[in-house]
């Protein structure tokens, strides 16, 4: 692994969307990285459109690699990188392994827990520095 140059930033997901059920949003880190560093914030709020948040704005945030992401989609059980459960407004900051010779996808996912019929709206603004 060699690091890569200084200042290095990619922006993950800039948006704003409609949550029901999931949402994945899948980056890759690009080979040689030494120090990849997830960092960002998303706010959730209920109903139709950003607003105040609370408790029923809830949302779950997962950062899962390829492996996880399949068992994710195929509803088996599985632990994920980093996660947060029943948040509405969340500053993130993970240190993600270095890539060694190849580049590696990992992917943010959105969840409405428990699964709840409650569409939320998600703000969310992610970059990964390497």
């Amino acid at each position: 692994v060699a690091p890569t140059p200084a200042d290095t930033t990619q922006t993950v997901l800039q948006k704003t969307f409609n949550l029901k059920g999931s949402a994945t949003f899948p980056f890759e880190i690009p080979a040689h990285a030494a120090q990849p560093h997830l960092h960002g914030i998303f706010e959730s709020s209920a109903g139709s459109g950003p607003g105040p948040s609370s408790d029923n704005a809830n949302i779950d945030f997962l950062i899962l690699n390829q492996e996880q992401q399949t068992d994710f989609a195929n509803h088996r059980e599985s632990e994920a990188l980093f996660s947060l459960e029943a948040s509405h407004n969340q500053a993130v900051n993970f240190d993600l392994p270095p890539s060694m010779n190849q580049p590696v996808k990992y992917y943010l996912v959105f969840r409405n827990p428990g699964g709840s019929k409650d569409s939320k709206v998600v703000q969310a603004n992610f970059r990964v520095d390497f």
